[in-house]
């Protein structure tokens, strides 16, 4: 075995020991993990089946190579580049249709291999146009507007928040690569061998640092001071607010940020920046003003006379007497003692 082979089959193998790492990472918290775990691990099977074809024992190996669909690559990176440069970003169901076209060229090069396999018939699907045109310049096409796109996101956050070193070196990187597939497809240029050193290189050491520093590729948020509200935040902030208006979330006494947000489904830090915003102060105090406003409320109501101060409380989410008396009085400029008093002789003036 050549060095080059050997070097193929080292970086392969470990892109997808790092493309599966990734993906797990994102059980984790690691936004946008699953994603370019994806664009690793197609680009890992590349390096393999150059490895199979250079050693000669790409006849006696499994097909791998049907799943290496460039398809996959532009999807997955968008995806990518939104989860980790919008806060509020979530995938919907109908971000699937992007890896559809992956998926019929998956099936499609699935059946006609197994129909040559059993009939002895080979067909080679390249030599249709239409079959060329999908699966070998369409994803360049798609991949050079997806760097376009990522190119302008990144230039926004380097106005505002600040790039991150490592989506900068991703972006170096990918725009190498993307440069390298548009000079060896649709200008037939013999760049592959620049293309493996590339991969080897670079791209397999970037996702290396990724699966151990899980925020490497992760864009700084936006400070609510920086930027301007939009529509998004506004969806965002009501959705929060009818989570405990209506879902009384704020009656969970260990209630937290994490657990708001993953309710939501929503980054922490992005919940954190909306409470921020609109209600001016922490997320702690946020929650305990709907705790006030429920204890206030269940104090005037009749039904509620024959319980004690402390018990409407702590049912209301305050975890201690000492927070509860702290809490009302910074909400209400009066003890809970003094308030109670004042609801039992008469309205409120």
């Amino acid at each position: 075995m050549s060095l080059e082979t050997a070097f193929l089959l080292l970086a392969g193998g470990q892109g997808i020991v790092l493309s599966v790492g990734l993906m797990a990472s994102s059980l984790r918290g690691n936004r946008g993990g699953v994603f370019l775990g994806l664009v690793l691990f197609v680009l890992s099977l590349v390096l393999l089946n150059a490895w199979g074809m250079q050693s000669g024992v790409h006849r006696s190996m499994p097909p791998f190579w049907l799943v290496e669909s460039f398809l996959i690559i532009p999807a997955a990176l968008w995806c990518f580049i939104q989860s980790v440069t919008r806060p509020g970003f979530r995938f919907r169901p109908v971000y699937g249709w992007l890896f559809a076209p992956a998926a019929i060229e998956i099936v499609t090069e699935s059946a006609f291999y197994l129909r040559g396999k059993l009939t002895g018939q080979v067909v080679r699907l390249l030599d249709n146009s239409f079959w060329l045109f999908f699966t070998e310049i369409l994803p360049v096409l798609a991949m050079g507007g997806v760097m376009v796109f990522f190119g302008l996101r990144a230039w926004q956050l380097r106005q505002s928040a600040g790039l991150s070193a490592g989506l900068a070196a991703l972006f170096g990187v990918l725009s190498g690569l993307t440069l390298l597939w548009i000079g060896e497809v649709l200008l037939q240029l013999p760049l592959f061998g620049y293309t493996e050193s590339l991969l080897i290189g670079g791209f397999v050491l970037l996702c290396f640092i990724a699966c151990f520093r899980t925020t490497f590729f992760t864009a700084p948020v936006v400070s609510p001071e920086k930027k301007e509200r939009t529509a998004d935040d506004d969806k965002e902030w009501q959705r929060l607010n009818h989570l405990f208006e209506a879902g009384q979330a704020h009656t969970v006494a260990r209630i937290t940020v994490e657990s708001v947000a993953a309710e939501l489904g929503l980054p922490p830090r992005y919940v954190s920046a909306l409470v921020n915003h609109y209600h001016g102060a922490n997320f702690s105090h946020f929650v305990n003003s709907y705790r006030v406003k429920t204890v206030v409320e269940r104090m005037r109501d009749p039904k509620e006379r024959h319980k004690t101060l402390l018990g409407i409380a702590l049912e209301s989410g305050f975890s201690s007497k000492s927070s509860f008396n702290d809490s009302f009085k910074q909400h209400t400029g009066e003890t809970p003692s003094q308030y109670f008093r004042r609801v039992q002789t008469g309205p409120e003036s």
